[in-house]
C-alpha cells in the first residue's frame, strides 16, 4: 500500500512542503510491482490538484491499482486499514501516522519510510534508491 499524497511533497528546509507531483511515484512504482502487488491510494483532491481525472491517473500507473479516496475520507486512515488483517501488507509513506498508533500496521512496524531527496527517492528498508528524473 503506497502513502500517494505523500509521496507527492518533499520536505524542505525549514518544514516547508513542496509538491513534486507524480515525479517520485513514477520511478518508485516500476521498482515495486518487480517484486510487489502495489496499490497507491490518494487523498480526494489529488485529481483537481494534478488537472487530471482518476481514469487517467490509473493509466499512468497501470500496473498498479489506483484508488482516490471520496471527500469524506483520506489516504492515511485507508492505506493503514487495508493492512490493518493482512501481516504481509506493508504501508509505503513518509508519514509518521502519530494519530493512528493503534493501526496494526503502525503497531508492527509494517510502515516502510520513504525519503524524498531533491534528486532521488529512497525507501532504506527495501534497499531502494532512484533518481528522479
Amino acid at each position: 500500500m503506497v502513502d500517494g499524497n505523500n509521496l507527492c511533497y518533499r520536505n524542505e528546509d525549514g518544514g516547508k512542503r513542496h509538491f513534486i507531483g507524480l515525479m517520485a511515484l513514477k520511478v518508485l512504482v516500476p521498482r515495486l510491482v518487480e517484486t510487489f502487488d502495489v496499490s497507491i491510494v490518494f487523498d480526494p483532491g489529488i485529481c483537481s490538484q494534478l488537472k487530471i481525472t482518476e481514469d487517467i491517473l490509473q493509466a499512468m500507473f497501470p500496473e498498479a491499482r489506483v484508488q482516490v479516496m471520496p471527500p469524506d475520507l483520506t489516504a492515511d486512515h485507508t492505506v493503514l486499514a487495508e493492512a490493518e488483517f493482512n501481516t504481509e501488507t506493508y504501508v509505503i509513506s513518509g508519514d509518521r501516522f502519530k494519530d493512528y498508533r493503534e493501526m496494526a500496521a503502525v503497531r508492527e512496524n509494517r510502515v516502510l519510510h520513504v525519503v524524498l531527496h531533491r534528486d532521488s527517492v529512497q525507501i532504506p528498508q527495501l534497499q531502494i534508491l532512484l533518481p528522479i528524473i
